[in-house]
């Protein structure tokens, strides 16, 4: 098996980089660090787009830090498992349970 893993740092991603948006919204599977509140919505955009290209696999890794934060993470992962979105959507949600930041 041939893989080629990338570090891309959120400042590329954000600011809308063609390299870093080819390599994200293409990559086969995307782990992505939900745990800095605000890069959150910026990163969301950004798997929806993986998804709607037909790029569902996504891997979220949360500091669970906020209960109520990590629940709404957590059910919106959860989506994957509704038969009716073509193709499925392939969350796996990993929280990390502590008190301070990664």
């Amino acid at each position: 098996m041939k893989a080629d893993l990338y570090h891309m740092n959120f400042q590329y991603l954000d600011f809308g980089e063609i390299d870093a948006l080819d390599k994200f919204h293409n990559a086969d599977v995307a782990v992505v660090d939900m745990s800095i509140h605000v890069q959150q919505a910026s990163l969301f955009y950004h798997i929806g787009m993986r998804e709607n290209m037909g790029m569902p696999e996504t891997i979220i890794l949360l500091n669970d830090t906020d209960p109520d934060f990590t629940l709404s993470v957590k059910v919106f992962s959860s989506l994957g498992d509704v038969e009716k979105i073509t193709p499925p959507i392939c969350f796996c949600f990993v929280p990390r349970v502590g008190s301070g930041a990664l």
